[in-house]
């Protein structure tokens, strides 16, 4: 799984800061996500770091996990990408 959400956002909007703190992940840190029907998929970080806009190694599968990878853009200029990844742990 692969989710891309913008650093800032629009005002107002669902999308506003649906990012902004990304940066302070840690490894080890938990990410849940629930889908429609309320099941419950928790992710444990293993890896963060920052790559060029063209660096698509970062879209790929991972052999042997099930991954979902994070993406925002850096600050203060937004020239590169903050890349998260974490492995499911549970699914509830």
């Amino acid at each position: 799984v692969y989710i891309a959400g913008h650093r800032m956002g629009f005002p107002g909007t669902k999308s506003y800061l649906v990012f902004w703190d990304l940066n302070t992940l840690e490894n080890g840190d938990k990410v849940i996500l629930t889908d429609s029907n309320g099941t419950k998929y928790t992710y444990s970080v293993y890896e963060s770091l920052v790559v060029n806009p063209d660096a698509l190694h970062v879209t790929k599968p991972v052999s042997g996990k099930s991954v979902i990878t994070l993406q925002t853009c850096t600050l203060p200029d937004y020239n590169q990408r903050l890349i998260v990844q974490a492995e499911l742990t549970d699914v509830s």
